[in-house]
C-alpha cells in the first residue's frame, strides 16, 4: 500500500538498494485500481494494454478477456494514458536533473513519487531549492489529476468524423 499513495513508510527509503528503488518506482507508476485514490495510471490500464499484446502476438485484430470483446477505442485509450505518463517521467527527471543538484536515481525516484502521488522520498525533496519544490508541486498536481484528464484537457474534444478515410496498413516493428 505505501507504494500506492499512502506516504508512510515504515523503513528508511534511503537504505534500500538501487534495484529495489527501480522495481519500487514500476509499482508507483502502475498505482491502484480505478475507484481508488492511488495514483499512477491504474491497474486496468496496464492489464488492457497486456491483453492488447497478447492478442497482436496472437495475430488477433480483436482485445478480448472473460468472454468478452473490449472496445477499440478502451485499448486506444489506455495506450494514451499509458503514452503520456511515460513520456511525462523523463521529461520530469531531466528537468529536475537540470535544475536540481541531485543523483540521478534520487531524480528519478522523486519524479515518479511525485507524478504518482505517493508521497514517497530517497531524502531529496529536503535538498530541493524553491524552483526544485514548485517543480515537484506541479508534477503533484498532474498526478492527482491523472494522465488521462491532462490528455482530455491538451487535445480537448474531437468533432465526430464525418466520413472515414481509406485504411492502409503500416509495418509495425
Amino acid at each position: 500500500m505505501t507504494l500506492r499513495t499512502a506516504g508512510f513508510n515504515a523503513i528508511e527509503q534511503g537504505a534500500l538498494s538501487p534495484a529495489t528503488v527501480v522495481l519500487m518506482m514500476a509499482v508507483m507508476f502502475v498505482g491502484g485500481s480505478p475507484g481508488s485514490t492511488a495514483g499512477g495510471i491504474k491497474t486496468t490500464t496496464v492489464a488492457l494494454l497486456a491483453l492488447a499484446v497478447v492478442a497482436a502476438l496472437r495475430g488477433r485484430t480483436e482485445v478480448h478477456a472473460f468472454g468478452r470483446r473490449l472496445p477499440h477505442a478502451s485499448v486506444v485509450r489506455a495506450a494514451a494514458v499509458f503514452a503520456v505518463a511515460a513520456a511525462g517521467i523523463p521529461v520530469a527527471i531531466v528537468i529536475l536533473l537540470v535544475t536540481q543538484e541531485l543523483a540521478p536515481l534520487q531524480a528519478a525516484f522523486e519524479a515518479v513519487s511525485a507524478l504518482c502521488t505517493v508521497g514517497l522520498s530517497l531524502g531529496a525533496t529536503a535538498q530541493l531549492d524553491e524552483v526544485g519544490k514548485c517543480f515537484i508541486a506541479a508534477c503533484m498536481f498532474a498526478g492527482r489529476m491523472g494522465p488521462l484528464t491532462l490528455f482530455v484537457l491538451l487535445i480537448g474534444r474531437g468533432e465526430p468524423e464525418r466520413w472515414r478515410l481509406p485504411e492502409e496498413d503500416v509495418v509495425v516493428g
